[in-house]
């Protein structure tokens, strides 16, 4: 017996697509839009709560919150992700209480004299007077590639 969204032995992407939830996360994106809310802002939405609605029930608190807790990213991630759903539970009247996620600081990356000149050695002629001038003075891009 065929089974459905497969064809012969290959299985047809697409053909089965899970849509509940996604409804709401397009019309919680649309009052955003109406909110005043910036389109970055309303494309970071969309992307974290389609995600959440792809492997998680969307409209279940304690099954998203399971699922961003075993979820393997950062806890500045996790954070965002969370305050993205606490912002659709508060418009779709969920009840949903956030856990808290602490953002970890960690030093920036600054790399070593000889790595930098390696990267220079590497680049062609112009980026390279480029980056030595801008290794040199500490000027920012646009200061050592516009000089007056």
């Amino acid at each position: 017996m065929a089974q459905p969204g497969r064809v012969g032995s290959n299985p047809t992407p697409g053909a089965i697509e899970k849509t509940h939830g996604l409804t709401d996360v397009f019309s919680f994106l649309w009052h955003c839009r109406k909110g005043g809310y910036r389109d970055s802002t309303i494309d970071g939405f969309g992307r974290v709560l389609r995600h959440l609605a792809r492997h998680a029930d969307i409209n279940d608190p304690h099954d998203v919150a399971d699922f961003i807790a075993r979820k393997g990213v950062s806890e500045a991630r996790k954070e965002v992700m969370m305050n993205c759903y606490a912002d659709y539970c508060r418009w779709k009247s969920l009840p949903f209480e956030k856990p808290n996620y602490r953002r970890v600081k960690t030093l920036p990356f600054i790399p070593l004299d000889a790595e930098i000149e390696a990267l220079i050695a590497g680049v062609p002629n112009k980026i390279s007077v480029f980056c030595q001038s801008a290794k040199k003075t500490g000027a920012r891009p646009g200061e050592a590639w516009n000089p007056k």
